[in-house]
C-alpha cells in the first residue's frame, strides 16, 4: 500500500484538528443553557470548576510566558471565559437567584428543608377540611414528581444524543495527534 502524500495528510491532520477544536469549542453550551432553562446550577460541582478556570488561567499564563502563537493563547482565553461563565452563572443561581426567590416567596424556600421549616408556621386545616389538604398536597407531591421525572428525562436523552459528539471528539482528537506523529 502506498504511502500517502505528505500534503494529503497534511491537509487531514489539519482538518481533523479543526473538527476536534469545534467540538470542544461547543462543549459547554448544553450546560449553560440548562441551567438557564432551569434557573438551576445544581447539577454543576463547583469544585471541578474552580479547578477548571485555575487550570484555563495556567494555561494562558503558561502559554504567555513560553510566548506560544496567538491561537493558543486565544483558544485558553476563550475557554477561561466560557468556564468562567458556567462558574458564575452556577453561583449566581445558588446563591443570589435561590435568595432573591425566597425572599419574593415570603420566606418560604422552594428547597425540601425550606419547605418543612416553613410547614410548621401554617394555620393546620379544620377537620372537615383535612381531606381536601392531604388531597392538595398528593397533587402537588405527584406534579413534583412527574416534573422530576421529565427533567431526567430531558438530561438522559440530551446525553445520549451527545454521547456520540463526544466519542467523535476524542477520536478525532486521537486521530489529529496520530497524523501529526
Amino acid at each position: 500500500m502506498d504511502a500517502v502524500p505528505e500534503s494529503t495528510a497534511q491537509l487531514l491532520s489539519n482538518a481533523i484538528g479543526y473538527l476536534s477544536l469545534a467540538c470542544w469549542v461547543v462543549v459547554m453550551f448544553p450546560q449553560i443553557l440548562l441551567n438557564y432553562r432551569r434557573k438551576s446550577g445544581e447539577g454543576v460541582n463547583l469544585l471541578m470548576m474552580i479547578a477548571w478556570v485555575l487550570g484555563d488561567i495556567f494555561n494562558i499564563a503558561g502559554a504567555l510566558m513560553q510566548d506560544l502563537v496567538l491561537s493558543t493563547i486565544l483558544i485558553g482565553s476563550y475557554y477561561l471565559l466560557v468556564d468562567s461563565t458556567l462558574l458564575s452563572q452556577t453561583l449566581y443561581y445558588r446563591l443570589v437567584y435561590k435568595a432573591h426567590r425566597t425572599k419574593t416567596q415570603g420566606g418560604a424556600g422552594t428547597d425540601e428543608e425550606g419547605q418543612l421549616l416553613d410547614s410548621s408556621s401554617e394555620p393546620q386545616p379544620a377537620a372537615g377540611e383535612q381531606q381536601q389538604h392531604e388531597q392538595q398536597q398528593h397533587e402537588q407531591q405527584s406534579n413534583q414528581s412527574e416534573q422530576g421525572v421529565q427533567q431526567q428525562e430531558e438530561v438522559t436523552a440530551w446525553y445520549h444524543s451527545h454521547q456520540l459528539a463526544d466519542f467523535i471528539g476524542v477520536v478525532l482528537s486521537v486521530a489529529s495527534v496520530g497524523c501529526l506523529v
